[in-house]
This record gives structure tokens, C-alpha cells and sequence, in this order.
């Protein structure tokens, strides 16, 4: 069982696992829950937002990235959005919420921007070089 991310939020983590799930505790880490994932491959790179609002970036084969979300706190997830542009594997998890709605994403030559939840991203920025390492 590997173990591939933690987020915390309180008294409240998730922990991320490479095999559909997600672990949970409400406590602090005395108790734990599984929540098994059904219909999302391999939940990352979780970003807590509000209440009980998450979202996280699903990997695929070819570098395809989905980005998804939960209103329930992990219990169940949808997928908003598939991102047009490849992100290597050291740009797993570079995409950040300010709120609800405002999110940026950074691609391999591009930066993009949401102003409506992650359902629709603009590129505003495209370089020239390579931007990786920002």
C-alpha cells in the first residue's frame, strides 16, 4: 500500500493511495476511514477550498490530467475537467485555488486560469522557455 499525499485541514486529513482510495480522519488522526473511489483513477494532489469543497488532479497514461472534485469531503468525486495541455511528471499537483472559483494551473509552456470552479480554463500566459521549475 504506498501512500502518495497528505492534506490537512484542522483536525481533518485525507491521505492519498495509489489504489483508488482515499483515508480519512475527522480527529486529528485517532480514527481513520477509508473512502474507496470508484469513479476517479488515482486522486493526488488534494487542495482543500471551503467546508467540505476538495479538488485533485487524476494521472493518466500520455501525461493526461483530469482535474476533480468533492462537495461531500472525499466521499465522492466527479471529473470537471481534462486539461488540453501535457504536464510532465514534475508538474503533478502545480494548480492552485484561490477560492471557489479562481484557479491557476501551470503547464509545460503555459500558465492557465479558471474563474469559474476548474469547468473552463484559459491559457493566459504562454513562454517561450520552459517554465518547470516555477
Amino acid at each position: 500500500n504506498n501512500l502518495s499525499g497528505l492534506l490537512c485541514q484542522s483536525d481533518t486529513l485525507w491521505i492519498c493511495t495509489n489504489e483508488n482510495r482515499l483515508i480519512k480522519s475527522t480527529n486529528g488522526g485517532n480514527n481513520w476511514v477509508e473512502i474507496w473511489v470508484t469513479n476517479c483513477n488515482n486522486i493526488l494532489n488534494l487542495q482543500y477550498i471551503k467546508s467540505d469543497l476538495i479538488y485533485g488532479l487524476t494521472y493518466h497514461e500520455n501525461n493526461i490530467i483530469k482535474l476533480v472534485k468533492s462537495t461531500n469531503g472525499g466521499f465522492n468525486w466527479i471529473q470537471i475537467y481534462q486539461f488540453p495541455f501535457q504536464m510532465s511528471y514534475s508538474e503533478k499537483g502545480k494548480y492552485q485555488f484561490l477560492n471557489d472559483t479562481l484557479g491557476f494551473s501551470l503547464g509545460s509552456q503555459c500558465i492557465a486560469k479558471t474563474t469559474n470552479g476548474g469547468y473552463n480554463w484559459n491559457i493566459v500566459y504562454i513562454d517561450t522557455g520552459s517554465i518547470n521549475n516555477v
